[in-house]
């Protein structure tokens, strides 16, 4: 452990060398996704500065029944798998109308029944997100919080979860990419630094067209 200890007070005096950072400034450009030597900042890492955890979607407590849940926006909610007590609890206390699962294995079916849910289910993987699979959900997602709260939910209510949270930051909130990552990645959600094709998907998605493609389906 000591020697771990060592290693990293080593890489960060190097940095601090190389860069000529203060400490704060140091914390700033991690925080940044990355050291910058240019000192002309881009219109979106400007925007970046605007979203902050200030920002980001906010935990409510509702225990192991609703695991991670978040609430992202008017109407909109995040989470890891709930139970049938907290499917219970989600549609008595926040009024949830519709739910739609990231979950290719696992079905909600047996956990709502008479709750007058409405359920949608697209299957994804986090190993390997595809675009069709997203512009299926952001498109039930914007279905669902015209009924009314929705929610949004995968196992873990992390990465899957987290995709779709960033790209509806970025499609209707105006939410540069940096912010949305940022939040994704250090929201608290858990999110796996294995996964890392999901950031880089998010950074070279082309947005209006999956714009348009969300909006040429039908509900």
């Amino acid at each position: 452990m000591t020697e771990v200890i060592v290693a990293l007070i080593i890489v960060l005096l190097f940095f601090l060398a190389v860069f000529n950072f203060s400490g704060s400034s140091f914390v700033q450009a991690v925080n940044r996704h990355g050291l910058k030597s240019d000192t002309k900042v881009s219109a979106e890492t400007t925007a970046l500065h605007t979203k902050g955890p200030s920002s980001w979607a906010s935990p409510i407590n509702l225990g192991d029944d609703v695991p991670n849940l978040h609430r992202v926006a008017l109407n909109f909610y995040r989470s890891g798998q709930p139970t049938e007590a907290g499917f219970r609890a989600l549609k008595e206390h926040y009024g949830v109308r519709t739910v739609i699962s990231l979950r290719d294995f696992h079905s909600d079916e047996r956990y709502v029944t008479g709750l007058g849910l409405h359920l949608d289910r697209i299957g994804m993987h986090a190993w390997h997100i595809e675009q069709q699979d997203l512009t299926q959900a952001l498109h039930k997602l914007r279905v669902g919080m015209r009924r009314g709260p929705t929610l949004v939910h995968c196992q873990q209510g992390s990465d899957r979860t987290g995709v779709v949270v960033a790209l509806y930051r970025i499609l209707y909130q105006s939410w540069s990419r940096e912010a949305a990552i940022d939040e994704m990645e250090h929201g608290g959600f858990g999110h796996h630094d294995l996964w890392f094709n999901i950031d880089t998907f998010v950074k070279n998605v082309d947005i209006e067209q999956l714009k348009l493609d969300i909006d040429a389906l039908k509900e």
